[in-house]
């Protein structure tokens, strides 16, 4: 068994891989927009629906990262984080640099009893981050 990341956005999915596949050095990014499908009348689009994603992907540290856009009858929850055990505490500080802008933050960047380097925070996507310094010697 493998376990995947899969995020939802409210219309802005493309500007947020974006931005992580260039915080994170993403790779083998991939976006399927609503305008790449087949029409289907069972299933139509809307004009303000096909620049839209309907399934993005990207390898951010070995791990497969699933993305896209949801419509306005899916419910955002905030129970989720997505944890990144990362092997230096500069590496932290570069990618919370990378997205702190627009961010909320719950726990400031430094240091904690369980790490030399963690932050917690919401990105401007709405996304919850845990980075976390780890010496995995």
């Amino acid at each position: 068994m493998k376990v995947e990341v899969y995020l939802n956005f409210d219309g802005n999915c493309e500007e947020a891989m974006k931005t992580y596949e260039k915080v994170f050095d993403g790779k083998n990014l991939e976006i399927m927009k609503y305008s790449d499908i087949t029409t289907n009348p069972d299933f139509p689009i809307s004009e303000d629906q096909k620049d839209l994603v309907l399934h993005g992907e990207m390898t951010i540290g070995g791990t497969n990262f699933n993305f896209s856009d949801t419509s306005d009858e899916y419910v955002h929850g905030n129970m989720m984080s997505v944890a990144l055990r990362i092997n230096s505490a500069e590496k932290v500080k570069t990618f919370y640099e990378g997205l702190k802008e627009g961010a909320t933050v719950h726990v400031d960047l430094g240091k904690s009893f369980f790490s030399d380097m963690y932050v917690f925070f919401t990105d401007r996507f709405g996304v919850n981050w845990q980075l976390v310094a780890v010496d995995d010697e």
